[in-house]
C-alpha cells in the first residue's frame, strides 16, 4: 500500500485539506485544487489521451496547459504555477496528470483506472516495477507541492519497499489493474 506520513495516497488526496496538520502544514497551493473537482473521469481520460498518447511530451508548457485545461477554467492555470516549482514556465506531465486524476470528481474505482493507464507505458494492461515505481515517486513529489513535507518524509527508501510489495522480492514481473486495485488499497 502506498502511504505518505501513515494515510494512503488515497486518503491524502481526498483528505489532504484535512490531514495536513498529521503531514506538514498546506502551502496556500492546496486552495487551487478546487479547480480540479470539476473534471470527471471521461475529461481526466480525454487529457491523458491528449498528453500521453497525442502528443507524447514528457513535459507541459504553460500554453499546453493553458489549452488543455484553461478551457475549462481559466483559474486552473494556479494548478499549473502550483506545480512550477522552478519557475521555469514547464510541468512535468505524469505530475499534471496525476494530480488531476487525485482530485477529480470521479469514484476512486475510476481514478485507479486512470492511473494505472496513465502509467501503462506500452498499454499491455500491465504495469512493471519501473512504471509504480515512477507514480509512486511523481504521488511524492505531487504531494509535496501542496503540502510540507516532514524532514525525511521525501525520501524514496520507504517507497521502494512499498512498490516491491506490489511485485514480490524479485520486483520482476508484471501487475495487472486488479492487482493493481489491491494493492493501492
Amino acid at each position: 500500500q502506498l502511504c505518505f506520513g501513515g494515510f494512503s495516497l488515497s486518503a491524502c488526496a481526498g483528505l489532504l485539506p484535512y490531514c495536513c496538520g498529521a503531514m506538514g502544514a498546506g502551502h496556500s497551493s492546496l486552495e487551487n485544487l478546487v479547480y480540479l473537482r470539476a473534471w470527471t473521469a471521461a475529461e481526466v481520460d480525454l487529457a491523458q489521451e491528449t498528453l500521453r498518447r497525442e502528443r507524447g511530451a514528457m513535459v507541459v508548457d504553460r500554453g499546453t496547459f493553458d489549452e488543455v485545461f484553461g478551457r475549462k477554467n481559466p483559474e486552473m492555470m494556479r494548478v499549473f504555477d502550483s506545480l512550477d516549482a522552478d519557475a521555469d514556465g514547464k510541468v512535468d506531465t505524469f505530475e499534471v496528470l496525476l494530480t488531476l486524476t487525485l482530485w477529480c470528481c470521479a469514484p476512486w474505482e475510476e481514478k485507479l483506472g486512470l492511473l494505472f493507464r496513465c502509467f501503462d507505458f506500452n498499454r499491455k494492461g500491465v504495469l512493471r516495477f519501473a512504471e509504480l515505481g515512477l507514480m509512486a515517486n511523481v504521488a511524492l513529489r505531487v504531494v509535496a507541492r501542496f503540502a510540507e513535507m516532514p524532514d525525511g518524509f521525501q525520501e524514496f527508501g520507504p517507497l521502494r519497499v512499498a512498490v516491491s510489495a506490489a511485485f514480490g522480492a524479485s520486483r520482476a514481473g508484471e501487475l495487472k489493474e486488479e492487482g493493481f486495485a489491491k494493492w493501492f488499497d
